[in-house]
């Protein structure tokens, strides 16, 4: 939902009332999921959600419409336009070459714009092409390589705090990560400079290559010149027609000198880029319209559901899959699961539940026990696959001994029993175990 209050505000646009339609659409959305509705949320509290959640936006929103009548104010909007045309005035007036004075206008006043929206535009993906490309990029290749690495990390810490992130905030710890990972990426601007100048390059190259086109060089007049230009370029730049307009206005140059003298200032004007761009760094990036940051969270989040029992993520990628799977599954305890009889973390592992006599009670079951052998009647979309291994989920069974009481403590309740086995569990043995569940 932020994200799309962030994609709504830097659309340039004035407000529509289809916008606040679009948030309803999606509270009503999460309000649907079944995790939500396990709550059993009533119609009053879904209208006081909506209004708290309108509520927050009214203010965006009303900064939003003010930026654009601003903008787009006619006498805003002339003033704006003054000295460009009294520079088309005094270059009739002159007794020089009109065409040099028109192109450079041209360059800075229309070129200028669009290639910067353009560039930054295309910086988000650029950056991400960059990550996975490279040597590391591997660790974003896929949701279950990406989980083995992050838990692989969390070890490697041992910190309480982290892990109880990681279980409870899952989405939010895995942002944060990835932000993190991309700023330390960049925190030498001179990585990110080389992104921006392989844009400038590349845009140049392309505006010079339509410029150089022989149908748009023999254009019979200015206009369709630009028609022409535009076309080529219709796919990388935006050019308005009110910038055409105003380039095109009394305008009488010879069409091929003018193409040359564009060109000729195009080289002025990617070394000016190439000098202005050297002031982006790294919290550019988090301004930016399609995040890296974003971007490759959805490569590597999948579908978000999670292990109706131990809260473990799906691994199987995307959203068009049948069956959510987990890698490796944990004690239920840390999904601050207890035993009915004592209020103790609960030490039970869902791939060793699944072949066992036991039952298990939940809103879903409806207060009615359900065998774990027979999860898929009331979890048909899961797969969880049974494991009687003695040294199954070792890396869980020695995050849950680890931080026993500290967990304890945070979902107030006694501590869960460890089993002899798990107490000889070394950090060397969990790593291994970690591997094995993820065949790495």
């Amino acid at each position: 939902m932020p994200r799309l209050c962030h994609d709504i505000l830097t659309l340039n646009d004035d407000y529509n009332e289809i916008y606040s339609q679009e948030l309803m659409t999606m509270i009503n959305h999460s309000l649907n999921e079944k995790e939500v509705k396990k709550l059993h949320p009533n119609i009053q509290f879904e209208v006081y959600l909506m209004l708290h959640v309108l509520g927050r936006a009214v203010p965006h929103f009303q900064k939003m419409n003010e930026n654009y009548c601003s903008k787009n104010d006619p006498n805003h909007f002339l003033n704006n336009l003054k000295k460009r045309y009294f520079s088309i005035f005094k270059s009739k007036f002159q007794p020089k070459d009109e065409s040099k004075p028109r192109a450079k206008s041209f360059c800075q006043q229309t070129l200028k714009p669009a290639m910067k929206v353009h560039i930054y535009k295309n910086l988000g993906r650029k950056v991400v092409d960059s990550i996975l490309s490279s040597t590391d990029g591997v660790q974003f290749k896929n949701p279950k390589y990406f989980q083995f690495n992050v838990l692989k990390e969390l070890l490697e810490m041992k910190n309480f705090h982290n892990y109880a992130r990681y279980i409870n905030e899952h989405e939010m710890y895995i942002r944060n990560w990835i932000s993190e990972y991309v700023v330390k990426r960049y925190e030498d601007s001179s990585k990110l400079h080389i992104l921006i100048q392989d844009l400038i390059s590349s845009i140049c190259k392309k505006i010079q290559f339509a410029l150089r086109d022989p149908y748009v060089k023999k254009s019979p007049d200015i206009l369709t010149f630009f028609d022409r230009f535009c076309q080529i370029l219709r796919n990388y730049l935006v050019i308005t027609q009110n910038d055409i307009k105003l380039v095109s206005f009394q305008n009488t140059v010879n069409i091929s000198q003018f193409s040359s003298d564009v060109e000729l200032y195009l080289k002025e004007l990617e070394e000016e880029f190439m000098s202005d761009m050297k002031s982006v760094n790294i919290e550019s990036l988090f301004d930016l319209k399609f995040t890296p940051q974003e971007e490759l969270f959805k490569i590597v989040i999948g579908c978000g559901k999670k292990c109706p029992f131990c809260r473990a993520p799906c691994e199987s990628g995307g959203f068009n899959h049948r069956e959510h799977f987990a890698s490796a599954h944990r004690p239920k305890g840390l999904a601050q699961y207890t035993w009915s009889d004592c209020n103790a973390l609960c030490n039970s592992i869902c791939t060793t539940d699944v072949l066992s006599n036991d039952m298990f009670i939940n809103p879903d079951t409806g207060g009615d026990g359900c065998y774990y052998k027979e999860y898929r009647r009331i979890y048909p979309e899961w797969r969880i696959q049974p494991d009687t291994s003695i040294r199954a989920s070792d890396y869980w069974k020695f995050v849950l001994r680890e931080f026993n009481a500290k967990f304890a403590d945070l979902y107030s309740a006694e501590p869960a029993e460890i089993p002899d086995e798990w107490k000889t569990i070394t950090q060397d043995q969990a790593l291994r175990s970690l591997r094995e569940a993820y065949n790495i």
